[in-house]
């Protein structure tokens, strides 16, 4: 490194982006919470740490052990980087790739380091996981012959000649050579490459302000330290930043279990509130900007008390109309690796966590955006309008003497500001707006999340798909119980005054009678308006069968009919095939709940409520 080079780098280590990431990701094996190992060339500090470490944690809050004792003559980093990566809360190294990366013993080691049996503490060999970011194109070098440094005795001429002290050569040379010894007994080819192993003198440099010569035989010199590191480095999908950030990039190679890997979540740090990138201040001293160093914000108060469910979890589990204002206090959406743009701010109700979504793909689609919704429902009430379409609207209802119950306002994003978004686009049936919404971007319902806080006397945990609870009674046979409120309590209304007996709805009694996609229906059995109406919209429907069969539970794919089927939606229905794929429709289910998978399932199809009509129910 030049001495400008090493001067910036203390800046930001005292007062910059370095200290930032010391003051609140930097850990250490004392620490005893999971991290990842940095290996990185000094002279690419500024790229390594100074700009991607640093996004990386500023945005994921990811757990870090890097070398942060800058100093030439320091031995501190050569007894430290192996105790760090050998313990047991190492669980990554990300090595920040660059020709310098190639050509340093240091870092030589450190790849090394990371296939012995003690890397990671699990006493493996080669198990470490290695994430690489290649931050350039690596080229053959100019000067291959030129010495790498290892067990060379230097020089530094300050006030005057200052010899390194030799301790530090020893110990250096000492532990390349133990780490080379362990890969050695696993791949003996590497025995030509280097032959420093039976080597006892020190090199030492010339002094040409003494006019002494050199002395002995170079360790390594640069082309032998390429080759090994070529040898030790595996076959890897290289983060080059060109086709995904790198923070992103980073964050989701962690998260993304591999082959015979894990998930390492563990590495980030838990309730994590990303951190807005930093302005910058000049600096009178020197020409690269200094950074103006913000606070962690604090952590949410009620952190403790974060409940999350994922989106295909939450559709599974809950009615749309299950999850309301009364099971929590708030609630925020959650996407992983990429989709985490999409995070919204925490909610008191669910209306604005979808507009605070739509809001964000404006933003980062704008036109695009509009221009597919409006496309994708054309034959409907557009989501979308400009304000020449909605006076043209307005005067089309009041001509035909109706009064529309829609309402429009105007987008208050730049460059969007001649368009009007109908409020119900994010308002009605939220969490399935929600779900419809992020499958028109094509994006997956797997990738998102919900945190909430419950209400301490409501914990959410609603029955899973029905909303009712099974009561054994005589005999042994079981029968569903409507729930009344938290209590749990039969319904009076419910039971035959003189019989006791569960009422059967005039609905039930003489059949079901609806019109669907204009044909008209009279007379069916619940379960046959069940696979009536959920045939007819497959079918019109084929691009949504992912989305359908995440969010209810009555569909599912590859399962059989059966008595003693689980769920026990399937112990009565029908399979279909759609785009060659075998998909059942379960249609064991009560009255409410035939109901609400219906109107659901028109709702995930984007369909229009005039689409079915069902006599006798506002569906």
């Amino acid at each position: 490194m030049t001495d400008e080079q090493k001067q910036a780098r203390k800046i930001s280590a005292e007062s910059g982006h370095i200290k930032w990431i010391k003051d609140n990701c930097l850990r250490t094996m004392a620490d005893n919470e999971d991290y990842v190992f940095i290996s990185y060339k000094s002279d690419d500090y500024e790229r390594a740490l100074d700009d991607i470490l640093y996004q990386v944690c500023r945005k994921y809050g990811l757990r870090v052990y890097f070398d942060v004792a800058f100093d030439d003559s320091s031995d501190s980093w050569i007894k430290q980087f192996y105790e760090n990566m050998s313990d047991e809360h190492c669980k990554a190294m990300i090595a920040f790739i660059s020709n310098k990366y190639y050509s340093s013993y240091a870092t030589l080691m450190e790849m090394m380091a990371r296939k012995t049996c003690a890397a990671g503490g699990d006493y493996n060999f080669d198990t470490l996981r290695l994430i690489p970011i290649i931050l350039e194109d690596i080229k053959p070098p100019l000067d291959s012959g030129a010495n790498t440094g290892l067990g060379t005795v230097r020089f530094k001429v300050d006030d005057g000649v200052k010899e390194v002290p030799e301790a530090n050569v020893k110990l250096e040379l000492e532990r390349f050579n133990e780490i080379f010894e362990e890969l050695l007994d696993e791949d003996r080819k590497l025995k030509p490459l280097y032959k420093g192993l039976k080597k006892t003198k020190f090199y030492k440099e010339a002094i040409p302000a003494l006019n002494l010569p050199q002395e002995g035989e170079l360790f390594l010199k640069v082309s032998q330290c390429r080759a090994i590191m070529q040898k030790v480095l595996p076959s890897f999908t290289a983060i080059d930043g060109k086709t995904k950030n790198f923070e992103d990039a980073i964050h989701d190679m962690l998260v993304t279990p591999g082959p015979g890997s894990v998930s390492l979540g563990s590495v980030f740090i838990p309730d994590w509130v990303p951190i807005p990138p930093q302005p910058v201040e000049p600096c009178e001293q020197h020409d690269r900007p200094k950074p103006v160093v913000m606070p962690v914000p604090p952590k949410h108060p009620m952190s403790a008390k974060i409940q999350t469910i994922s989106l295909p979890a939450f559709l599974k589990k809950y009615k749309h109309n299950t999850f309301k204002k009364e099971t929590f206090q708030q609630v925020r959406l959650v996407g992983s690796g990429e989709y985490a743009k999409y995070n919204t701010e925490f909610f008191n109700s669910t209306s604005p966590l979808t507009r605070s979504f739509l809001r964000t793909v404006l933003e980062e689609q704008g036109q695009d955006y509009i221009d597919l919704v409006r496309k994708k429902y054309a034959q409907q009430t557009l989501p979308f309008m400009t304000e020449e379409e909605y006076q043209h609207y307005i005067e089309d209802i009041k001509a035909r003497g109706k009064k529309s119950g829609l309402n429009y306002q105007k987008l208050d994003i730049p460059g969007l500001d001649s368009w009007l978004m109908c409020t119900n686009y994010s308002q009605y049936t939220w969490i399935v707006t929600l779900s419809q919404r992020i499958d028109d971007l094509g994006l997956p319902l797997e990738a998102f999340s919900l945190e909430y806080i419950p209400n301490s006397d409501e914990l959410a945990e609603t029955p899973e798909t029905t909303g009712e609870k099974e009561e054994t009674q005589t005999g042994g046979i079981k029968r569903p119980v409507r729930l009344n409120g938290k209590t749990g309590n039969q319904k009076a209304s419910d039971r035959d005054a003189k019989t006791g007996k569960q009422k059967t709805s005039a609905l039930e009694k003489n059949g079901y009678t609806f019109t669907l996609f204009g044909v008209n229906y009279s007379g069916l059995k619940l379960k046959d308006m069940l696979l009536t109406v959920s045939k007819a919209t497959l079918d019109r429907h084929p691009e949504r069968l992912d989305l359908l069969l995440n969010s209810l539970s009555c569909l599912g794919e590859g399962i059989k009919i059966s008595s003693d089927a689980k769920p026990s939606y399937f112990r009565a229905g029908e399979t279909i095939e759609i785009n060659g794929r075998s998909i059942t429709i379960g249609t064991s289910q009560n009255q409410d709940s035939v109901l609400t998978n219906i109107k659901k399932l028109m709702q995930l199809c984007g369909e229009p409520k005039d689409c079915l009509v069902i006599d006798g129910y506002d569906l």
